[in-house]
């Protein structure tokens, strides 16, 4: 589907699941590299930026839309940037495209086809902000679960933490050197700065957020530990408890004085006092 807006300064076609006949037609109209319109017609899933006489091919990968709580993995979006066009494809829903899209007005008021370039990519750093809001949230929720002896429930909510942090640094991965090769191109170096202090931003808190679910693991897992290690300890006061029980019908069988019985009966009173005081002496009760 295209979708075509006009500006008084230039062009911005926006494409959404582009068909080999969509992308021949604007390979022919607006004639960009042979090579693009062979990338374009598939989801390549690699960020890069490649320089030609006439336009910039730029690809970048974000997390999707939907965000953390819907668990979105990464969608892609090309720029071909030329002086008088901007060819946004994208296979998927983009809602900082969109966000561009349905506000038009605001679109006309930039001067070239880079800022709206640059005004794309901004919103959509924004929104992965956002994003990592919500992520904050879940980890300070699996901290309180944490803390609140939940420990089984929560393991398999900090691996999906754990791994929601993988897919945003794997979508963003190859961000910092696009924008470092931007930067000393002299028609992009302004803006370009601007985004990769927003990217690094951006990065720095998916580490830190990293640090911290790695610091929960090994809180949770050293409680579960100890918890397992109380576990233990109690069956095996438990076992030293009951073994002379146990043993007593057995040994009054045997015997069959009534005196007898009662030597047996102090005996097992005895040796259960002397491994309670043992037990209690090294606290373990």
């Amino acid at each position: 589907m295209i979708t075509r807006f006009e500006t008084k300064v230039f062009t911005w076609i926006d494409v959404q699941n582009p068909t080999l006949e969509e992308v021949v037609a604007l390979q022919t109209e607006f004639k960009f590299d042979q090579t693009i319109a062979e990338e374009l017609a598939q989801n390549i899933e690699r960020s890069k930026v490649r320089f030609f006489s006439t336009h910039t091919y730029v690809v970048l990968q974000f997390p999707t839309s939907e965000g953390v709580l819907a668990g979105g993995k990464k969608t892609e979006v090309d720029f071909i940037i030329g002086t008088t066009f901007l060819i946004t494809v994208h296979f998927e829903k983009v809602g900082s495209v969109n966000d561009v899209a349905t506000n038009i007005s605001e679109a006309k008021q930039l001067k070239t086809t880079r800022e709206l370039f640059f005004d794309i990519t901004y919103k959509q750093y924004r929104k992965i902000g956002r994003q990592l809001e919500d992520m904050d949230i879940l980890i300070q929720e699996t901290e309180q679960k944490i803390f609140s002896e939940k420990h089984n429930k929560t393991v398999e909510k900090i691996s999906e933490i754990n791994q929601k942090i993988l897919d945003f640094k794997r979508a963003l991965r190859f961000h910092k050197d696009i924008w470092h090769q931007l930067e000393v191109n002299v028609l992009f170096r302004e803006n370009a700065e601007l985004l990769h202090h927003e990217y690094q931003k951006i990065w720095n808190a998916l580490e830190h957020y990293q640090e911290i679910t790695l610091s929960l693991q090994g809180t949770n897992d050293s409680l579960i530990s100890y918890r397992t290690n109380e576990v233990m300890k109690l069956l095996t006061i438990l076992n030293f408890v009951v073994l002379p029980i146990s043993i007593i019908p057995t040994a009054l069988g045997l015997v069959d004085t009534s005196m007898g019985r009662l030597f047996v009966v102090l005996l097992f009173v005895a040796i259960s006092s002397v491994i309670y005081s043992l037990l209690k002496k090294r606290r373990w009760i």
